[in-house]
Order: structure tokens, then sequence, then C-alpha cells
């Protein structure tokens, strides 16, 4: 019997396999692949940590002085400064990569555990941590130097405390519940929130498959004290909130990323939420695609799981937990194909019970579970060489940013802070020409552009090393259209025009500060 079982270790060993190779190939990459945007503005945080920036009002030097635009509280980007071996950014950019990892593998973790307190069983243990660490999503952006998988592991660890707690009745699980329930808020809440809804099914159903009194008591001590947790996160998260928005207001246009002006952009809008095609081709398409390597993976897995009386209710609850996120964030969903890293651990724990349910069939089910690891392995695998390996290859230091940064690092002062027009607010130019940054989109209020052209408060007293004016989008406004020529005009009067990358780059003489 252990011979026939021992194809579950192949999941978790090719899943492993995986991790380890797409770091290796993105190694000495730029972080400019995938939503590069994102990954230079979180190592750009963490660059400015290195250099002594505060923890609290960190800086992301792109709005203008005081340069600090806070969204998350910077638990990972701390982590980076604090285990970078030098200040490079190399250093910056490996660091990232590992630490990144390392959560995702200590979710791994987690997720082994909580399936072994649920199930009693190695095998479902092992196949659920399988399914996750075979993915092509998870092991792709556990890859990238961003929040996600710290995020990720918090949120599975407020589940262990409280699984922790079902399963052996000790305070101190629940306690710990609580600072990990705030700090999974704070880093990022749209990850916590699939776990806390997670959890409160689970505690339900607790309730109702109750045996005695004793077990529903337990299961209302765990009620009571998951919302108490939950409550005090978002707590927590109102005030970094009203903190972080002070700060944002303080810079030049750092207040249209307050928390009220992107409501809008991070839960969409009810025409999304009902919309059919966004269900199809964003949560059960591409979502399922990237994640699981199939599209008809999760159905199938769907099917099998809840044909099966032992699983369909916690099944249901996957399947739920999956798709809620789905209904609340939901242009986050649509716009960032990240975003799934929050809920696919439901989609993959699903995949799991369902390869459990089929290696349980008698006489023939250890073959058929051995066929359906090894389908699952083969998608990943299809999956990951089509849609992520080309994106880790490609020529990323020939890219616009890179070029640009390079010019920039060579003719301008370390000290100066550079002009950045038609790049949208795009953290990746000022990251790698290790340079502060006054970005202006051009989405921004036309006011925004008079109001620095007649001050130069924004670049907090320092000389403007040069001005970048990309060809972003045309405005067809006369008015701003003037804004921006009179904005250019003032701080290039007299300078060197410099075509690169298709930019122009009027760069300021070392010598020469604004007034």
């Amino acid at each position: 019997m252990r011979r026939r079982l021992s194809y579950m270790h192949l999941m978790p060993a090719y899943g492993l396999a995986l991790v380890v190779y797409l770091i290796a190939i993105s190694w000495s990459q730029p972080i400019l692949d995938l939503f590069g945007f994102r990954q230079a503005q979180t190592a750009l945080s963490a660059y400015w940590l290195v250099r002594g920036a505060p923890f609290w009002s960190y800086i992301t030097p792109v709005t203008g002085y005081p340069w600090s635009i806070p969204f998350e509280v910077p638990v990972y980007q701390l982590l980076v400064a604090e285990f970078a071996p030098g200040t490079s950014l190399i250093d910056i950019d490996r660091t990232g990569r590992v630490l990144s990892v390392g959560f995702f593998l200590a979710a791994c973790a987690l997720v082994y555990r909580v399936a072994l307190l649920w199930s009693g069983d190695r095998r479902t243990a092992l196949l659920c941590m399988g399914a996750l660490l075979a993915s092509p999503l998870m092991a792709f952006w556990s890859r990238a130097v961003m929040i996600e998988s710290t995020a990720l592991c918090l949120g599975i660890a407020f589940v262990w405390c409280l699984a922790e707690y079902a399963r052996s009745p000790r305070w101190g699980w629940l306690v710990c519940a609580v600072p990990v329930a705030c700090a999974g808020a704070l880093v990022k809440i749209t990850t916590f929130f699939g776990f806390a809804f997670f959890a409160a099914g689970a505690i339900a159903i607790q309730w109702m498959v109750a045996g005695d009194a004793a077990q529903r008591r337990r299961a209302a001590i765990l009620a009571v004290y998951g919302s108490v947790a939950i409550l005090l996160s978002l707590l927590s998260l109102k005030v970094w909130l009203l903190h972080a928005d002070a700060l944002k207001a303080q810079t030049l246009w750092g207040d249209s990323l307050g928390s009220s002006q992107l409501g809008g952009w991070n839960y969409g809008t009810w025409p999304q939420r009902l919309d059919v095609g966004f269900w199809r081709k964003v949560a059960l398409s591409r979502s399922v695609r990237d994640g699981l390597g199939s599209p008809w993976l999760l159905p199938m897995a769907l099917a099998i799981v809840l044909a099966a009386r032992s699983t369909r209710i916690p099944g249901v609850l996957l399947f739920i937990s999956y798709l809620m996120p789905f209904a609340v964030f939901t242009n986050l969903h649509q716009v960032h194909d990240y975003y799934q890293y929050a809920n696919m651990v439901f989609a993959t724990t699903l995949l799991a019970l369902a390869i459990r349910n089929v290696a349980d069939i008698p006489r023939v089910g250890s073959y058929l579970g051995a066929l359906f690891v090894l389908l699952v392995c083969v998608l990943s695998w299809q999956h990951t060489w089509r849609r992520y390996v080309p994106e880790i290859a490609s020529d990323m230091r020939s890219s616009r940013e890179m070029r640009i940064a390079s010019f920039l690092k060579q003719e301008t002062d370390p000290g100066s802070v550079l002009l950045v027009l038609g790049l949208d607010w795009d953290a990746a130019l000022p990251y790698y020409a290790e340079r502060r940054a006054v970005m202006m989109p051009d989405w921004v209020g036309v006011d925004r552009f008079k109001a620095l052209t007649a001050s130069s408060r924004p670049f907090g007293g320092n000389a403007v090393g040069a001005v970048v004016r990309c060809p972003g989008a045309t405005p067809a406004d006369p008015e701003r259209s003037s804004a921006i020529d009179a904005l250019v005009e003032r701080y290039s009067r007299g300078q060197q025009v410099h075509s690169v990358a298709d930019c122009q780059v009027i760069v300021a003489s070392r010598e020469k500060k604004h007034e």
C-alpha cells in the first residue's frame, strides 16, 4: 500500500522543483516582468528603508515631497531591508525574491498542518500542500518582489490558530490569532478577507456538525474570538488608513491615491459583478488556467468532491471561498491577474480533495489517483512553460525604463530629483535610476501641473536632475497641454535635450541648481 501511494509525493516534489527553477531563471533578471510597476513600487520602498527611511511613514518617492504614500504596513519591505546583504539593487531584488519564496513555503507548510488537523490523514495533507506547490500562478508570483506571499502566509496562519484550538482547546491559540489577524489585514486586506470568510464558514460548519454540548461550546468560543480578532484587525486597518491618507495628502497629488478615492477602483461596479462574461472569463477561465494549468480541472474537481458525502460540505465552502474575493474586489481581480494569488489556495485544496476521493476508489483508486496527479503536474508545466517562462526570459534590460534609468544614473547627481511625464507613476524608472522622482501621470488634475510650475516645493529643496518626457496619452485639452509645456519649460530651460528610448530626456548640468 505504501508503494502504491508513493505517487502522492510527486506533486510536492514537482512543485518544489518548479519554484526552484523559476527563481533560478529569475535570479539575475530585473523585477520588470508581469506587473513590473507593482514589483518596483515594493522594491523602491525597501530601497529607501535600507537607507534609513522611517517605518511607519516609509517613503515611495514618486509623488513629491515629503515622499510618503503608504498603502500596506511595510512588513515585507522591512524584512527585505533587514536581510539584504548590501545596499545595491541586485541585493534588494534577490533578497526580495528569496523572502517571497520563503513566505510561500511557510504557507504551504501551514496548509499541510491545517489539512492534517481537519482530516487526520497525512495523504490528504500531503495532497493539499502538493497541489498548492504545483500551481503555476503560485510558483510564478512567489518569486516576485511583492507582498503577496507574506499576506498569504498570515491569512493561513490565522486559520491555523483557530484550527489548532478546535482540536485542542488551549487559549494560547486564540490569543495568537488576534495579532496574526491584525497583521494580515494591515499587510493586505484583500488577501486576509478570503481567509476570514473561510474561517467563519468553517466555524459555522463545526457548530452544525457538533455531536455534543462540549463541541458546540468550543465552536461558540471559536466564533466569539474569531469575530473579535477580525473586528480588531478591521479597527487597526482603519487607524492605519487614516494615518496613510494623511501622509498621502501632504504630497503633490498623493491625495488621489487615498483610500476613499480608490474605493471604486478596488471594488468595481455592480454591472461588473453581474456580468456573466466576468465570471466565465476571469473567475472560471483565466484564473483557473493560471492557477491549475487548465480551466477544466476546477469543474472536474468540484464534481468529484461534491459526489462524495464526506467532502461535500467542505467542498462547497472551499468553492464559495474561492469565488467570494471576485464578488467583493471585482475590479482588482479583473485587472490584475496576480490578485488570484490570495484565493487560489481554496481551488488547489479542492483539487487535492478530488484526487484523494479518486484514490479511495476500491481496487483501481491508486492507479487512477496516480494518473490524476501526473495529469496535474503535466498541465502545470505546460502552462508555466507557455505563460510564465517567456515573461521571465524576455530581455527586460533593454526596456524603456531600464535604458532611461541607466542614462540618468550616469548623467545626474544621486541627490537630485527627476521630473517624469508620460510614464504614469510607474516606480520602475526611479527605482533603477536610484533617484527620487516627481512623476506626473496624464490623469492628474491640471491644477497640479500648474502648482508644480509655480512652486518647486514638491522637489523638497533638491535640484531637478532631469526632466523625462515620454509619449503618453496626448492631452486633448488645450489647457492641460499648455500647462504641461509650461512645466517642462520651467524646469528644463537652457538644458540639453537627449533622445533615449523614444523619450525626451532633458538633463540639467551638475552645477546648476533650480531656484
